[in-house]
């Protein structure tokens, strides 16, 4: 449907101190929490947050994640987390993560969803989000 398409959002996160091992860095697995917040922001801004979708019936279920370690985040770092959708079909939204801290890349990530009956079936993204999303690309245009 639209591949590449560049609907961009950025949250700010901050490591708190449990998300750090004893070594004061971030465990990896936060950054997946991380990227949660980004695409649930993103969606939100773009008119159509997580409860919208469920409304509907269905369910954006993960199909694939994936993440590139380039540096660490430690505690107390402030982050900022850019999310974009990468690419828009008619089942399936994957979306781009890049993780910042003071202009440097700490990682980049992403996610595959596929959008389901809420029993395991793969459907279509249902019409009003997904004219949600692309009068929000157009008008970014």
């Amino acid at each position: 449907m639209c591949p590449l398409v560049t609907m961009r959002h950025e949250v700010e996160v901050r490591v708190r101190y449990f998300d750090t091992d004893q070594m004061g860095v971030a465990n990896h697995i936060h950054y997946f929490r991380w990227f949660e917040m980004g695409r649930a922001e993103l969606l939100r801004d773009l008119g159509t947050g997580m409860k919208d979708i469920e409304e509907t019936g269905a369910r954006l279920v993960l199909a694939e994640v994936g993440c590139k370690y380039k540096e660490p985040s430690k505690y107390d770092d402030l982050l900022k987390v850019r999310t974009e959708i990468a690419e828009l079909r008619p089942k399936v939204i994957r979306f781009q993560y890049t993780v910042w801290r003071d202009g440097t890349l700490l990682a980049e990530g992403f996610t595959v969803h596929v959008c389901t009956d809420g029993k395991g079936h793969s459907v279509e993204i249902p019409k009003i989000v997904l004219e949600k999303l692309m009068k929000s690309y157009s008008e970014k245009l």
